[in-house]
């Protein structure tokens, strides 16, 4: 029964790593460039 489980969860775990992992980092790197725009807007507006 927990043989069972554990393989019904990894079948699920997979799919969902390689979903996950591309999303995870596309919010990082979207947050960085969203900091790296504001800082310019900031500096931008002072000179």
């Amino acid at each position: 029964m927990s043989l069972e489980n554990d393989v019904f969860g990894i079948r699920y775990a997979v799919p969902l790593l390689l979903v996950v992992i591309p999303v995870v980092s596309a919010l990082v790197e979207y947050q960085s460039k969203q900091k790296r725009i504001s800082m310019a807007w900031h500096s931008l507006l002072r000179n």
